[in-house]
């Protein structure tokens, strides 16, 4: 499945490449602060406008067939797990705190289907859970320092609302601070993150990273590629969980947004694959 992955990965690539080097068309529209991230969008240094509240809600299907080595919320799993299926619904809020501030919020909720064998037996058994994961809280700021560029900076809280014995929570309360920069001119968009998130308690402290591009079509869609990332150290093991999350945009409403998008593992602890559609609505 990774190699149909990277290969599928190559293909979004290429049109992306096809799609930059078209002439703007009479429906020409530019990149703009509106078109944000999917899986970068809390360190998407862009913001909505003051007053402007923006609502999202998604829908994803997850899946780890390959010995997983990392659950669903990026912690290591237990040796005998086989293969892990499920998804994860969030419905994400943000407000325009002023010109170039952005205040908002992640509910995320999981359901997880776990195939395990006992090493001794070799006997198979499965597992499924459904339930609320740690939902999260941002505040950011942004200012421009060169023209298209923009550098910003935030804040990330992780809340323990998640529930631990069903590994959807970390049970801990974690803070990320985070530094992005974004440049964006014409019909292109190009933006970076990196982040630590510190945990209270027991839970290892995760570096996480990112990049996003951005490639506007018409005034009707903007072409999305994202790379996501994190890298922390358990019980004397590294870990590296690397996705990519290329999609598209749809924009055939005022303040509607449409945003399908394909998820494939680029690392060994890595998920395999998945998909999902987010639609956001700003008023």
């Amino acid at each position: 499945m990774k190699g149909a992955d990277r290969r599928w990965l190559l293909g979004v690539a290429a049109v992306l490449a096809v799609a930059g080097t078209v002439q703007a068309s009479e429906n020409k529209a530019d990149v703009t602060d509106a078109d944000r991230g999917y899986s970068n969008y809390v360190y998407d240094n862009a913001t909505v406008p003051p007053g402007t509240i923006r609502a999202e809600v998604r829908a994803a299907t997850i899946n780890d067939e390959n010995d997983p080595k990392l659950n669903f919320i990026g912690r290591p799993t237990s040796s005998n797990l086989v293969s892990e299926n499920g998804g994860r619904f969030d419905v994400i809020g943000s407000y325009g705190l002023g010109v170039n501030s952005e205040v908002g919020f992640d509910i995320p909720t999981l359901i997880s289907k776990q195939r395990k064998q006992n090493p001794t037996t070799l006997v198979e058994s499965t597992t499924q859970n459904e339930d609320i994961g740690d939902m999260t809280l941002y505040l950011k700021f942004r200012r421009p320092v060169a023209e298209h560029c923009t550098a910003g900076a935030g804040v990330e809280l992780s809340l323990p609302t998640g529930i631990e014995r069903k590994a959807f929570g970390t049970g801990e309360l974690g803070a990320n601070p985070f530094v992005a920069t974004r440049y964006q001119k014409g019909r292109f968009g190009a933006g970076i993150h990196v982040g630590y998130m510190v945990y209270t308690g027991n839970v290892d402290n995760t570096l996480n990273y990112g990049a996003e591009i951005f490639l506007r079509g018409t005034e009707q869609y903007v072409l999305r590629a994202e790379l996501n990332g994190q890298h922390f150290s358990a019980n004397g093991q590294s870990y590296d969980n690397v996705i990519a999350t290329p999609g598209i945009d749809l924009n055939f409403f005022p303040n509607f947004t449409i945003r399908p998008m394909g998820i494939a593992g680029l690392s060994t602890d890595a998920l395999n694959w998945g998909v999902g559609v987010g639609l956001a609505y700003a008023f």
